[in-house]
């Protein structure tokens, strides 16, 4: 089955070492700066990087995750010109 979603992650500092978490989008749609969800609640990690993940069912597909940066706003940008491509893609 192809990918048909696209997640936006933040890898990030945390007490444990580097990790990976979905990012925090707020009531208006925009991303909360430097905030992930961990566990259903919402945590602040202020070093890291945005990165992209194309998911698979319920997994994250590892082979798949391309660097977008440590703003937001070129995030948001990058990840709605992926949806549109994978929409092209599926529907063609």
């Amino acid at each position: 089955m192809a990918n048909r979603k696209v997640v936006l992650v933040r890898l990030c500092k945390t007490e444990k070492g580097w990790r990976r978490y979905p990012a925090v989008v707020g009531k208006n749609g925009r991303i909360k700066p430097g905030f992930v969800k961990v566990a259903g609640k919402e945590r602040e990690y202020r070093e890291g990087r945005y990165q992209l993940c194309a998911a698979r069912q319920h997994h994250i597909s590892r082979d798949s995750r391309p660097p977008i940066g440590k703003c937001w706003l070129p995030c948001l940008n990058f990840l709605s010109a992926m949806k549109q491509r994978l929409l092209l893609a599926l529907h063609g």
